[in-house]
């Protein structure tokens, strides 16, 4: 009997350890849905959050990827780089405690050819390997998209024929070539948070942005014409 009682306590220490240890890192999600549609974009994010007073460095490895890299704009982050190709494996920078960072960023522009396919990540802690876990992105061939980013009166900014953006992907500086009207600006993170904006009085056929400054990642430009009209274009930024 004090032996079965002894194993049962033992067995309880090791389940409570196992389960404090299993949760040194948490993933805001573990599978990510969506549809990949004609001339539309792909885009979903996932954090990472540190559960623990120490710093923490995340390693990841790619067990599944069917995308049409070879035809396809990518755009794939992880803390704190973005790349416009999916490496095989890679590693992040330091994590600090307690701290929740993005975890992987997915984009994809399919042009005319979406079809179905799938990217799966597995996640480790470097100091300790068995602690993992893994994020599948689905990406489901539409002509339409099941669950739009954006309001139906917004165009994309390509369907524009009196607008230039260039060049895209961008480096230390970008331009936005507009004729023949009033536009105000703005510039969005992948949070929404404004980074550069510029009201009607300030239009010009011509603006030079600087972007040396600019983190690697995928931003939002918006345009808003004087007489109504709202474009939008996704900008990025290796």
């Amino acid at each position: 009997m004090k032996n079965s009682i002894q194993n049962l306590l033992l067995l309880s220490v090791l389940f409570i350890g196992i389960k404090a240890h299993s949760q040194s890192f948490t993933i805001s999600d573990t599978l990510i849905e969506d549809s990949l549609y004609v001339n539309g974009y792909f885009d979903e994010m996932v954090t990472l959050k540190n559960n623990t007073s120490n710093d923490m460095v995340i390693k990841y490895r790619i067990i599944e990827n069917s995308i049409d890299t070879a035809n396809w704009v990518i755009l794939f982050c992880t803390y704190p780089t973005c790349l416009t190709f999916i490496p095989e494996s890679g590693r992040t920078d330091t994590i600090t405690a307690n701290k929740e960072v993005l975890i992987a960023n997915l984009g994809i522009d399919a042009g005319s050819t979406p079809k179905n396919c799938n990217l799966k990540i597995e996640f480790f802690d470097v100091s300790d390997s068995t602690v993992r876990d893994t994020l599948e992105f689905v990406m489901i061939a539409s002509s339409t998209d099941k669950n739009p980013m954006e309001p139906s009166s917004i165009s994309d900014l390509s369907s524009a024929s009196q607008f230039k953006v260039y060049p895209n992907p961008i480096s230390n500086q970008f331009s936005i070539e507009f004729k023949d009207a009033d536009y105000s600006w703005k510039l969005v993170d992948a949070f929404g948070r404004t980074i550069r904006e510029a009201d009607l009085s300030e239009s010009k056929e011509l603006v030079e942005i600087d972007s040396s400054n600019l983190p690697s990642g995928m931003y939002l430009l918006g345009i808003n014409t004087a007489d109504g009209a709202s474009y939008q274009k996704r900008i990025i930024k290796p």
